[in-house]
């Protein structure tokens, strides 16, 4: 028969706990499906503005540079749509590892143990910021990229005539 090691209160503790990831669970849930239903309302309203400007555009007869114009607004959309979910997807993410953390606190059995899981939880949090400080990066880029492009795509059609006053100039 073994003996009990286990701590006073302990129990207490851990339905404590348990009831606090509950409650954090569901603000950090509550708050992302908040973000996201605010970031579709912004977004419908945005569509439905490009939408008035192509109509506008049509009936002034402002062809490529109309059209140029909402698909770069388009890029631009697309990718603050992505950040948003993005910065959703990592709240998700670094709220379930720190639950997980809580846990294996918990469940240390000695300050050495304690002291592993702070400095792996430091680390994960690290490399955590890191990922998703590039994937940011990544968003942003692809983004500019997208939202220039139909922009200069008008351009080299123009460059020639520009070139040559320049040159006059």
């Amino acid at each position: 028969m073994g003996v009990e090691t286990r701590v006073p209160g302990a129990e207490a503790l851990e339905s404590m706990a348990a009831l606090g990831r509950e409650a954090a669970a569901g603000a950090v849930e509550f708050a992302a499906e908040s973000t996201l239903r605010g970031w579709r309302g912004v977004e419908a309203v945005a569509e439905a503005q490009r939408a008035r400007m192509r109509a506008l555009a049509e009936k002034a007869g402002a062809g490529d540079e109309a059209a140029a114009l909402d698909a770069s607004a388009g890029a631009a959309l697309g990718g603050l749509g992505a950040a948003v979910e993005a910065a959703v997807g990592y709240t998700r993410a670094a709220a379930e590892e720190n639950a997980r953390f809580v846990d294996r606190a918990l469940a240390a059995a000695t300050p050495e143990e304690m002291l592993d899981l702070q400095i792996e939880a430091g680390g994960r949090l690290m490399e955590r910021a890191l990922s998703q400080g590039a994937a940011l990066g990544r968003i942003a880029a692809e983004t500019m990229t997208g939202t220039l492009k139909p922009m200069a795509d008008l351009w080299p059609a123009a460059a020639p005539e520009r070139a040559g006053e320049k040159a006059a100039g």
